[in-house]
């Protein structure tokens, strides 16, 4: 091929690259066209003239400003419905909606200890300088955080006796918040217990001025009782309450007042804390101790979710199996019934000159029947006492004058034995001495022979059913309680207990530490031990001791878990209190955010 040839060639494939590129331009600008066409075709009866669109090759481009949101969506909606919505390119800007606000007072005071903020709006600056000079007043070397700003408020006489009002109250309340709004003040405290609550709403009721709706959330702590438990003893002589646990205030009274129904003088103590194990179990108790009702003896016990019923055979014609059966569908369905009839044949001999001793297994001795004169009467209890405790001895002993003198020296050696027991019963008629129980020692019969024959004369034959039970044997020793401590704070800076940062739930990293402690307190939860709750010194001071508080019965709760018993853990939040290394390095800090177990004694 010459020279010209090649020239010609190469001039018609330039012509024809020329057509072509001009024929692709042409067929790109025909079909944005169209598609211009077809949108504001679409666009053009709508309300939607704030709409601009345009082309730029396959891409199609909104522009504008929309008045609000949904007008934005439905130019979005109609452009997609005619092209494929991946070549569209939304730049449309939604107006800002400038809404006026309703201008709400807001005042509020903290107060943890020496450390007092104040937030809000007053009237002037002056007013400002004047208020914070009050705050620093309340408590020596106060330490105020003045976040306060002036306001254009129409203020009357009636809102500045609410601010003294509110001063008064945060110089009493050394952990409290104190928020005033348009009509209303709310106090948030903490107290003491119980009593000092009633007595801060009361005190804080009697300064209200009341020009303001008053709002008091008053807290008072209650202590975890484990495991929740009620016991109550009824029979002909007397019915009495030995414990009794209530979750809040409310069902304390509930429970007492269906107890003071069976004739119950003096109702004893009643605590009140958390750990129940059915929000139903105030009801389950009620329910439980007005079933007893129906007996003339019967033992009543509540084990957190174990219900346990002992009456005698003497039920009065109650078929206890139809009775139980009845109670069953009355209690919640989560609590579980144990009843059992417990032969009183030989309760049942008492006449008017036997004299019986009934020792449970809690410790407790009930005592009836008859002895000869008060100076017996005096030297029996006082002997009972001296063997059992002054608290574990019950008495509703009666006089007979014709019953030998020499009855209270039988009585007195059959008291002995008895109290050789875990538990169980003696029966003095005459010259009888009946003594029935159980003991850890296997020479327990050996040892009541031997006791009686010191005390009693030949003629006397002592009738004794006592019996071996190895199962009341002391468990063996466990470790040392200092041991307990450091190996579970070993466990702790070994493998760590984490919680994600400013939260209170554990992490599931933590769980075979959490598996390791509770295998410890298998043997460790007989010691009074404090599981202390520490973070370091970032943050405020009163957040930092709720989240270290928080983080302390989360390990508590989670123990708990494993059914490990933690009526002897207490769970304390430090805050930032109680540094072991320097909070000015990230080493530092990690160390000072810690749990850690403490020994509870007498020094601390």
């Amino acid at each position: 091929m010459n020279n010209l040839t090649y020239l010609k060639l190469l001039f018609v494939g330039l012509i024809l690259s020329i057509l072509v590129a001009v024929a692709s331009f042409s067929l790109v600008k025909f079909f944005e066209n169209k598609t211009l066409g077809l949108i504001y075709q679409n666009t053009l009866d709508t309300e939607l003239n704030w709409l601009d669109v345009s082309v730029d090759g396959t891409k199609v481009i909104a522009h504008g400003i929309a008045p609000d949101e949904s007008s934005r969506y439905v130019a979005i909606a109609i452009i997609s419905s005619i092209i494929n919505p991946k070549r569209l390119v939304d730049e449309i800007i939604v107006k800002k909606q400038i809404i006026p606000l309703e201008h709400r007072y807001f005042l509020e005071f903290s107060r943890d200890d020496s450390y007092i903020t104040a937030i809000g709006f007053v009237p002037s600056i002056e007013y400002s300088d004047d208020l914070i000079l009050r705050l620093e007043s309340i408590i020596e070397n106060a330490k105020v955080t003045n976040l306060l700003d002036s306001s254009t408020f129409q203020l009357n006489s009636a809102w500045y006796e609410t601010v003294d009002f509110a001063i008064q109250s945060m110089k009493a309340l050394p952990n409290s918040k104190i928020t005033i709004t348009n009509n209303e003040i709310s106090v948030f405290a903490l107290s003491a217990g119980v009593e000092d609550k009633i007595r801060i709403q009361n005190k804080l009721q009697d300064l209200d001025p009341g020009h303001f709706k008053l709002n008091l959330q008053i807290k008072a702590p209650r202590s975890l009782i484990q495991p929740f438990n009620l016991a109550l003893t009824k029979n002909s002589n007397r019915t009495y309450l030995s414990k009794c646990s209530a979750s809040d205030e409310l069902s304390k009274a509930l429970i007492l007042d269906a107890v003071a129904k069976l004739g119950v003088e003096e109702l004893g103590e009643c605590k009140v804390g958390i750990g129940a194990p059915s929000e139903n179990w105030s009801q389950a108790a009620i329910i439980s101790i007005n079933y007893v009702k129906n007996f003339e003896n019967a033992l009543l016990k509540l084990e957190n979710n174990v219900i346990d019923i002992v009456v005698s055979e003497n039920t009065g014609g109650l078929n206890l199996k139809e009775s139980i059966g009845v109670l069953k569908k009355q209690l919640p369905s989560e609590f579980i019934v144990n009843a059992t009839i417990e032969a009183v044949s030989k309760n049942d001999r008492a006449t008017n000159d036997d004299f019986i001793a009934n020792l449970n297994t809690d410790g407790v001795v009930q005592m009836k029947g008859f002895l000869p004169d008060q100076n017996s009467r005096i030297a029996v209890t006082s002997y009972a006492r001296s063997i059992f405790g002054l608290e574990s001895v019950r008495s509703s002993v009666g006089l007979n004058d014709e019953l030998p003198k020499n009855l209270s020296m039988k009585v007195l050696a059959g008291l002995e034995v008895l109290g050789a027991l875990h538990d169980g019963i003696l029966i003095v008629k005459d010259n009888k001495i009946y003594l029935e129980g159980q003991s850890a020692n296997p020479e327990i019969n050996e040892i009541a022979t031997d006791m009686l024959s010191k005390k009693l004369a030949s003629n006397i034959l002592p009738t004794l059913n006592l019996k071996y039970d190895e199962s009341l044997l002391p468990k063996p020793k466990g470790p040392n309680p200092q041991e307990c401590v450091l190996e579970i704070n070993n466990i702790i800076k070994t493998y760590g207990i984490e919680f994600a940062p400013g939260e209170i739930v554990l992490q599931k990293s933590s769980s075979e530490t959490l598996d390791r402690i509770a295998e410890v307190m298998q043997n460790c939860y007989i010691f009074p031990m404090e599981i202390g709750g520490h973070t370091d010194s970032q943050g405020r001071k009163s957040l930092n001791l709720s989240i270290s508080q928080a983080r302390a019965e989360a390990v508590m709760d989670s123990l708990l878990s494993y059914d490990i018993l933690t009526g002897n853990l207490v769970a304390k939040g430090f805050g930032e209190s109680t540094p072991i290394a320097d909070n000015k390095t990230v080493e530092g800090r990690n160390r000072n955010r810690r749990i850690e177990f403490t020994l509870i004694n007498s020094n601390n």
